[in-house]
């Protein structure tokens, strides 16, 4: 890529996803990276401390600055959900970045900041409950202002919402309003030429909710100032640092080819809001990627059958993907037949959330090694996982290093033998002990039944990677089963 520059990234927290991928990535692409260190970072529900966060920006020397700005106000994903800060405090600490951008005004900022899920967050058990009761008022009020003649629709709000704590209720509408006021001065920052580039992320949602209202204000506000090259707006959050620091180091569009497994490229994903096709076309907007039919880069995107399920709601301990096992072949077949041709293959899988499948993987490793793949995501969200991927294919940059085949070993073992396997099993077991999975209050009990898992599922971690097995582990970042840090040393 020919790059020289020095780039500076705020991570949304401290979770793998958000923190190591940033660290994983750029050493990949060989960028000097600076980030935090983790000691200053947040914890947890514990958010990290403004002023040495602030302290620290202040500090880095770089060319390129890519911060999201909940982590910058709130001090994480998670307390930016949480009404802690006033929204007069919030705007006092955005004036943190005309501070940096007076000192230097050659500076690139490269923001993300997010509009909020239709939901809480589900930081214990007990939460789950308000989860869904939140989720479906959300859905009401905007089904209701489609309709305010519908009666029905207005008894059942009544209904939800008695349902619902007043202060849980309270809280999330209070936080809904100051995020969007945020978020309008995000834009303005961009309008004055502060941040130069924009990602407002659209959070966890359906197709029906009170943040189509929100967005309708924010592509308003976008309009007016005419910054549509400059503002994007799109579902997703968790991925959004890796790709903008695909942008901010490919200085051109770089050519993918895409090649779909399977018929239904328009479906909306769970816990987003539009085509997945619509999502696509944006994701690679923001990592600088464009479509080319010829092109020795191809994406092949392993899609439902008809509408995405979630892994781990599920009851099937493996479940299938609902193709039969000629449509299966046919689309191994595809993927081991480019890679035979020398073509550089990257394996998207958004048939589920929260997991990949494990027979398509398994599959394709009786007709090729997995290692001769150049990525593989399937991790949460289509968008986490399309994101994630479309930036390695930049950082990555045709390349198939020891350091990217790792990365992508790494995300076998998170995206499909834990996220599809072993994190429901660990839950159960959890849920058996006494234990919160959304809360962990005995780490060590927990890590002994992660390493237990870890034993169980080797048969099939030598099927797929027979390079990694005795060399890989996994640990839990924060206390609880939603993510995990995946290590593998492979003898490559």
């Amino acid at each position: 890529m020919g790059l020289t520059m020095k780039i500076c990234v705020l991570p949304l927290d401290s979770r793998p996803c958000s923190y190591d991928f940033i660290e994983i990535l750029s050493k990949i692409g060989g960028i000097e990276c600076i980030l935090p260190p983790m000691d200053i970072m947040d914890y947890f529900r514990k958010p990290s401390d403004f002023s040495k966060i602030s302290n620290w920006l202040s500090t880095v020397d770089c060319d390129t600055l890519i911060l999201p700005i909940d982590q910058l106000l709130y001090g994480g994903l998670l307390a930016s959900r949480q009404s802690g800060i006033t929204l007069q405090e919030a705007l006092e600490r955005l004036k943190t970045l005309e501070d940096i951008k007076r000192e230097n005004p050659n500076l690139r900022i490269f923001a993300s900041n997010v509009l909020m899920r239709t939901t809480v967050s589900t930081l214990s058990l007990e939460s789950t409950v308000w989860w869904d009761a939140v989720s479906r008022y959300a859905k009401l009020t905007h089904l209701i202002a489609l309709d305010e003649k519908d009666s029905k629709l207005k008894e059942l709000l009544k209904e939800v919402e008695a349902e619902i704590p007043t202060n849980v209720l309270g809280e999330f509408l209070a936080v809904r309003e100051r995020n969007h006021e945020i978020n309008k001065a995000c834009i303005e920052l961009v309008a004055s030429e502060i941040i130069d580039f924009l990602l407002i992320l659209q959070e966890d949602c359906t197709e029906f909710g009170m943040h189509r209202a929100e967005q309708k204000r924010l592509l308003e506000l976008i309009e007016k100032h005419n910054l549509q090259n400059k503002v994007v707006l799109h579902n997703g959050t968790d991925e959004a640092t890796t790709e903008l620091l695909a942008r901010a180091v490919s200085p051109t569009s770089a050519p993918v080819q895409i090649k779909w497994l399977g018929k239904n490229p328009e479906f909306i994903a769970l816990f987003e809001d539009r085509p997945f096709a619509d999502n696509l076309k944006s994701h690679l907007n923001i990592a600088n990627l464009r479509e080319d039919e010829v092109s020795d880069v191809i994406l092949f995107i392993y899609l439902p059958k008809s509408g995405q399920k979630d892994f781990c709601t599920i009851d099937a301990e493996i479940p299938a993907s609902g193709y039969t096992a000629e449509e299966l072949m046919s689309f191994v077949k595809s993927v081991a037949d480019a890679v035979a041709m020398g073509k550089k293959c990257y394996l998207l899988d958004v048939a589920y959330a929260n997991g990949g499948d494990p027979e398509l993987l398994k599959t394709l490793a009786k007709f090729i090694d997995i290692s001769e793949l150049y990525g593989y995501s399937a991790w949460n969200t289509a968008s986490n996982a399309t994101g994630t991927i479309l930036s390695q294919i930049v950082l990555s940059s045709g390349e198939n290093s020891e350091k990217n085949k790792v990365f992508t070993y790494s995300r076998i073992l998170d995206d499909v033998i834990y996220q599809a396997i072993i994190r429901k099993r660990l839950n159960q077991k959890l849920i058996e002990k006494g234990l919160d999975p959304y809360n962990i209050s005995d780490l060590e009990v927990a890590k002994a039944l992660l390493q237990a898992e870890c034993e169980a599922v080797k048969p099939l971690v030598e099927q797929l990677m027979p390079d990694v097995i005795g060399n890989f582990e996994f640990s839990l970042r924060w206390p609880r089963t939603f993510e995990i840090e995946a290590f593998c040393k492979p003898n490559l």
